[in-house]
């Protein structure tokens, strides 16, 4: 779907990629033209520790240390 991401050992979750659906975790301001060309941290997840990401077509799953799952796209 055009989307990349880097889960770090300590937790933290970069991504790039076309991020017009939300699904990068970033907030977005134009529906058709969300683009991220460099990796960008997901501010929105930096108290939690995240061990797991997994990527659909329009939607992104983060599963933290405590087993709570986070959701972005929509």
């Amino acid at each position: 779907a055009g989307t990349s991401f880097v889960l770090t050992d300590d937790g933290k979750v970069y991504s790039w990629g076309i991020g017009k659906w939300g699904q990068l975790g970033h907030p977005i301001y134009n529906h058709y033209t969300e683009m991220f060309e460099k990796p960008v941290i997901v501010d929105r997840l930096l108290p939690h520790n995240v061990v797991a990401v997994s990527t659909g077509y329009v939607h992104t799953l983060f599963l933290d240390k405590t087993g709570c799952v986070w959701v972005c796209g929509p």
